[in-house]
């Protein structure tokens, strides 16, 4: 994984302006078309050489901590999907991409904090963070989506870049002055 990172890294110092992306498109409603994928920027590829870093170092200790642990390869498997969604946070190319990578890290993070859930205290915590977590989340996504109109919007352009490029979404624009922010 690092050394994947690292040679994705590679062309973002060496071409100035450099910007890859693969968009796939997901789902087709009418005319409109909401389309996913991927972006690699030199701010992304750095992040994931220090993602993919932290996690070599976070997966080397753990094999001594967990080597005599029965549940050895469970304890792997979700160390691996914690590392993949943040990795897939970074590269997103969407809001919902984004906040559905987003969930995939909480979900990793339940998984990993509940680990041993036979202990009374794991699944206690595990519970906790799930439930706070969640609670996070709808935040999250009511900023990214404004409000309800703006949620439209939203998923009818789910660029990032185009999203944050607006200086007003469009639909809070028009909105009367008295429901503006």
């Amino acid at each position: 994984m690092l050394a994947i990172s690292i040679v994705a890294f590679l062309p973002t110092l060496q071409t100035h302006g450099f910007r890859a992306v693969q968009n796939f498109t997901w789902f087709t409603f009418g005319e409109q078309t909401l389309r996913l994928g991927f972006v690699l920027d030199p701010l992304a590829a750095a992040m994931l050489v220090m993602i993919s870093l932290v996690s070599l170092c976070i997966f080397v200790f753990s094999v001594g901590y967990m080597a005599d642990d029965k549940n050895f390869t469970r304890f792997f498997a979700y160390l691996s999907f914690f590392s993949g969604a943040m990795l897939g946070v970074v590269i997103a190319n969407s809001l919902l991409l984004l906040f559905m990578f987003w969930e995939l890290v909480g979900l990793a993070s339940y998984l990993l904090i509940g680990f041993w859930i036979e202990r009374p205290s794991a699944a206690a915590a595990a519970k906790k963070a799930f439930i706070t977590t969640r609670i996070g989340d709808m935040g999250f996504f009511s900023e990214c989506s404004g409000s309800t109109i703006a949620v439209a919007h939203c998923f009818s352009t789910m660029a990032a870049a185009d999203v944050l490029k607006a200086p007003v979404w469009p639909c809070l624009a028009q909105a009367p002055r008295s429901s503006r922010f």
